[in-house]
Formats: C-alpha cells, structure tokens, sequence
C-alpha cells in the first residue's frame, strides 16, 4: 500500500511539472543597444499581445558593454548590436551564432541642439562653443561613427578636446536636453523621440561608416525556437511600421 501511494504521488508531482512547462511562460531575453530603446519597447508590447505565453526581457546599454556582459554570462536569446564590429566581436568570441546574424534597420547621424538656431559641425570649432556631447569611440558606436566624421571633416584634432564622452548614445543626447552641452551628436532616431523641441542637422552618411544594426541569436541562448520567431517578427508589416515612427528604416538586405 505504501508503494502504491508513493508511486502516486510521485505521478501527480511528474504531471504537476509538465504541465507547469506547457502552460508556463516563456522568457525570451534580448540586450539590445540604447539607441534601440524606444522602438523595442513598442515592438515587445505589439509581440507580447501577440503571443500570450511570451515575456519579453530586455537589457539596453552600449553594444561594447553587451558584449562584455554577454561573455560573462548574462543570460541572452538575442542580441542587437549599433554596429558590425561588435557583432563581429560577439561572433569571434562564440557567443553569437553567426548564421542567424542579418541586419534589421539602419539610421542616420546628426548634429542636435536645443538651441533654436541649427548649429553646423564646423560651428564646434568656435571659440566661444565650449562643449559638445558623443559616445565614447572606444565603446559606443554612435560615438565612433561622430568620430570618423570630424575627422572626414578635418575637424577631430580641433575639437576633441570639447568632447563630453556618454557611456551610451542615450547619455549624450541626455547632455543636450539638460543643456549641460550646446548640442550633441546622436541618432536621428534619438533626436526625433526626444521629449525635448531638438534642432538638428543631419550628418552626411559618406563622412562615416554605414549605421546598420545587426541582429543574431546567441549561443547559449535558453529559448532559441523563440528567438527565431522574434527575429522574423522584427521585419513583418507591424514592425516595419514602428520603425520607421522612430526614424529608423528597414534594411533591405
């Protein structure tokens, strides 16, 4: 008797866990780079109405500082690099899967103040402007990007010393809208959804490399079925459409 009743329990405990599994839901993590915030905040909530068993994790910061969390163990579906060289970073290091690697949009970069006048990035070299924000080069794509344009413009030597660094793109727009900057180099798509009236100009795409960000599943990832979906999701109609409301366009790669 005392077998058969433990052998009982032992089934029901077995049923209670399966269906635990079944009906439990899914979390699927995604680190994604700041400048990203805005859009995949939106796009979780249009996936998650979508698919009642799924909930959406995300980390947002520098796609440098990604990468190093990445490899130190922080759980990861998927990751959305600002640039190619730190998803290549993630693939040589084997923690991104390069064959799921595609890139999903691309932006622009621009120079933006709250002043009311437009300021020039040839402006950044008079006496009297005495700071401007960008990411750091080092770590921060938007910041390498602003790099490589004031040095197409001849202009890097002259004002680096202006420079205030953000450890994120998100950062150095912030700089500008608490006007601790006269303007700052950012995203188009950060300058658009910010809650401040921003001037910008925009920065002409041949000073710079191409802003693409890449998108790929990694590889210790826990729920990679999913992952997979997610990214298909990322260029369906309904995510087109929110990319495009925060100035970013679809690639057609």
């Amino acid at each position: 008797m005392k077998k058969i009743i433990f052998l009982t329990l032992v089934l029901l405990l077995l049923t209670s866990c399966i269906s635990e599994r079944e009906t439990g839901s899914i979390e699927l993590h995604i680190a994604a780079a700041s400048s990203l915030t805005n859009p995949l905040q939106e796009l979780k909530e249009e996936y998650e109405r979508d698919n009642a068993k799924v909930e959406i994790i995300q980390s947002f910061a520098s796609s440098g500082t990604l990468v190093q969390q990445i490899g130190q163990g922080a759980t990861v579906d998927l990751f959305l690099s600002a640039d190619e060289h730190w998803m290549n970073e993630a693939i040589q290091d084997q923690l991104v899967d390069e064959t799921t690697v595609q890139t999903v949009v691309t932006n622009q970069l621009v120079l933006a103040t709250i002043n009311e006048q437009e300021i020039l990035l040839d402006d950044l070299t008079n006496f009297e402007f005495e700071r401007f924000s960008m990411g750091d080069p080092a770590s921060v794509p938007a910041g390498k990007y602003a790099k490589e344009s004031l040095e197409f413009y001849g202009l890097w030597e002259r004002v680096k010393e202006k420079a205030v660094y953000g450890k994120n793109v998100r950062q150095a727009l912030l700089y500008v809208e608490s006007e601790n900057v006269v303007a700052g180099i950012v995203y188009l798509s950060d300058a658009l959804s910010s809650s401040k009236d921003l001037n910008f100009t925009i920065i002409d795409d041949e000073s710079h490399t191409p802003i693409v960000y890449p998108v790929g599943i990694a590889k210790e990832a826990p729920n990679e079925n999913e992952a997979e979906k997610f990214l298909s999701f990322l260029t369906s109609d309904k995510a087109i459409t929110i990319w495009e409301k925060y100035g970013f366009k679809v690639s057609k790669e």
